[in-house]
């Protein structure tokens, strides 16, 4: 009789065990702590003519589980920025970003890029991770924009929101 698993970080061979003898046979999988993902365990068991396999999954599930809070930002008006989080999740995660409370349309990654911000970018964000076991909720986080203005006298003033 011999195992394999496709993905010996979760399920490592060491951690299935196989006992009893003859046609009363049992079989135990342990996945290693605090890992989730799936991974393809095949069984071949020959009698030295005869050989059959049996493949099947193993999978351990997870809420999403944030790894990574988004953090306090500021950049300048017209500069590019992004706000990222960082979640593990089996299956994977959707995300949903909201600025002031308001669902933001369309942003549904773990990062959320604001190409050229202006003022009105500026507030609180948070972003909520959701799979069918579960979700996660961010820290919300302040997003400030401030605005660089060159004076005549070649004195640049660099102007924040209050």
């Amino acid at each position: 009789i011999s195992v394999t698993s496709s993905n010996v970080l979760l399920v490592p061979l060491e951690n299935i065990l196989l006992a009893g003898t003859g046609n009363n046979r049992s079989l135990s999988i342990t996945p290693t702590l605090n890992k989730i993902g799936s991974s393809a365990i095949e069984i071949t068991v020959s009698d030295g003519t005869d050989e059959t396999t049996q493949s099947f999954d193993a999978s351990v599930f997870s809420a999403p589980i944030i790894l990574t809070q988004p953090t306090n930002t500021v950049t300048m008006v017209g500069e590019a920025t992004s706000l990222t989080i960082e979640i593990e999740s089996y299956p994977k995660s959707t995300y949903k970003w909201f600025r002031d409370g308001v669902p933001i349309e369309g942003a549904n990654n773990a990062q959320l890029l604001i190409a050229e911000s202006t003022f009105s970018d500026e507030g609180l964000y948070k972003v909520q991770a959701t799979n069918s076991y579960g979700d996660a909720l961010s820290n919300e986080i302040r997003l400030d924009i401030d605005q660089i203005i060159n004076n005549p006298d070649g004195l640049q003033v660099v102007v924040s929101t209050p």
